[in-house]
């Protein structure tokens, strides 16, 4: 269902035209208010400074639309303000994940809009960096292109919640549901069967959620497997070097002489 839409590219004459045949892709940022905060409060404050502007501002009441896709926004301070679509949500970048669910509203109003994008442009549902585009991208990547020392949208923006409603809204809401973060270690029984369930599919997305060979009712992203794998695995070296040290023996020289014999079994 669209949000209720507040048109106010009439009023936002700074900045200029650009072509969109030039446009790569989707840039979130924080407006750095508290969530509370209307829209309409940021854009009339943008108006009367001239600080900064973006394509569409997304709040808990829906979304207001400050420029239209063929018309320079400030929003980066650099190429990614012709080169960008940009979607700018009525929060903090310092916000925890618990604060971004708690506004379900506010980010399905934003994913409304940029399945809009997507669908008109073209472009994949992914979170990249600029180096990746086209997809979604943030205003911290854009650092990459100089001239911004922004950070937004904060390392516990929800990624895996805000791709999943972009996709269902492309999709007519059919999208299956991820797991929360946390679902794959607190069933450590479906991990394998799962990452052979991977390899049978040739999922390569990163975005798709897997369904769980244990439990069909269950589903979670690849990411949060690769997560998962990354620091279990890293968790138990340090368990098991400290354990060995501790009776006196040499990690290293263990993992080296393991690897000499298995080389000469062959």
């Amino acid at each position: 269902m669209a949000p209720t839409i507040r048109d106010w590219t009439s009023k936002f004459l700074f900045g200029g035209p650009r072509s969109t045949a030039n446009l790569i892709g989707v840039c979130i940022h924080t407006t750095e208010n508290d969530p509370s905060t209307p829209a309409e409060n940021v854009a009339n404050y943008q108006l009367n400074t001239q600080s900064g502007s973006y394509n569409t501002l997304a709040d808990r009441k829906g979304i207001l639309r400050e420029n239209t896709a063929d018309w320079i926004t400030w929003s980066t301070g650099n190429k990614g303000n012709t080169l960008l679509m940009h979607l700018s949500f009525v929060a903090r970048a310092s916000m925890t994940r618990a604060q971004w669910l708690a506004e379900d509203a506010m980010l399905r109003n934003g994913a409304w809009e940029v399945a809009q994008w997507c669908k008109k442009f073209g472009w994949p549902v992914r979170h990249v960096g600029v180096a990746g585009l086209p997809g979604i991208t943030t205003h911290d990547a854009t650092r990459a292109w100089g001239s911004t020392d922004h950070t937004d949208p904060g390392p516990n923006f929800p990624w895996d919640v805000f791709l999943r409603y972009v996709n269902e809204e492309i999709n007519g809401g059919t999208a299956t549901a991820p797991a929360e973060e946390g679902t794959i270690m607190a069933e450590l029984t479906g991990v394998s069967a799962t990452a052979l369930d991977i390899v049978r599919r040739g999922v390569t997305t990163l975005v798709t959620p897997l369904q769980s060979v244990i439990n069909p009712a269950r589903s979670f992203l690849l990411t949060d497997l690769v997560r998962f794998i990354d620091a279990t695995s890293w968790e138990n070296r340090v368990y098991l070097r400290e354990l060995l040290r501790s009776q006196g023996k040499d990690p290293d020289e263990i993992r080296d002489e393991a690897i000499k014999a298995d080389r000469e079994g062959k």
